[in-house]
């Protein structure tokens, strides 16, 4: 009864982690199939696409942008125009093309006068170019380490439950032959209660590693998840 009545909370609870309504119905399965999944599931996805990553490269490429930039203010500026001056006509002299306007070429050269502040920037893009490489590979490392656990704990969860349906399947044979072999005594009794509390450990730690074995797919999923 007690245990029953911790269902209410615990999916109330559930409710609220996939953001639904209480007065919505939680339906839940009474056996959970269980899929083959293959070694390195997924792995190849690990690092494409990753959001972490292209915002570590995003970064690096404004860096670069910025180091560019930095060298080109660095440079000396050239410029090439043509100014165009209207001149008035003069009556009190002779002179040829007397009031013709005239054009006039010219060429600018502007030199940086702050090349240390240009340096400095330079360095400082470069640094952080640095920087944000050494942040991708940790992140990365991390990836690939997250990665390998979880299908550790996913093998690991796989294993115990092969393990725990071989000894659930013996020990319902035994309780059979129990059965068979059932007499009014005391002990053969005591004997069937207690292979019924062994199949129940075996039942429930199977359900434990069932439980590890997804939590490991979910973790596995969550980190190839694009």
């Amino acid at each position: 009864m007690i245990l029953n009545d911790q269902i209410v909370p615990l999916q109330v609870r559930f409710k609220q982690l996939l953001n639904r309504s209480d007065s919505l119905p939680l339906a839940i399965a009474d056996k959970i199939e269980l899929t083959i999944i293959e070694k390195g599931y997924r792995k190849d996805s690990l690092l494409v696409a990753n959001p972490m990553i292209e915002s570590l490269e995003l970064q690096q490429k404004a860096m670069q942008e910025s180091e560019v930039l930095a060298r080109k203010n660095s440079l000396p500026q050239f410029g090439v125009g043509l100014d165009y001056a209207f001149i008035g006509e003069r009556s009190d002299v002779s002179i040829p093309d007397n009031g013709k306007d005239a054009f006039m070429p010219m060429v600018s050269v502007s030199l940086p006068i702050f090349r240390k502040k240009y340096g400095s920037a330079i360095s400082e893009a470069q640094l952080e170019q640095k920087a944000i490489e050494y942040r991708k590979e940790s992140v990365q490392n991390e990836l690939i380490s997250n990665y390998e656990n979880a299908a550790f704990q996913l093998k690991k969860a796989e294993d115990l439950i092969g393990l725990y349906n071989m000894q659930i399947k013996k020990t319902e044979q035994l309780i059979q032959l129990l059965y068979s072999a059932y007499s009014n005594s005391a002990k053969d009794f005591e004997e069937v209660l207690r292979m019924h509390q062994q199949l129940l450990k075996y039942q429930m730690a199977k359900a434990t590693a069932v439980k590890n074995r997804q939590i490991a797919l979910a973790e596995i999923e969550y980190l190839t998840a694009k």
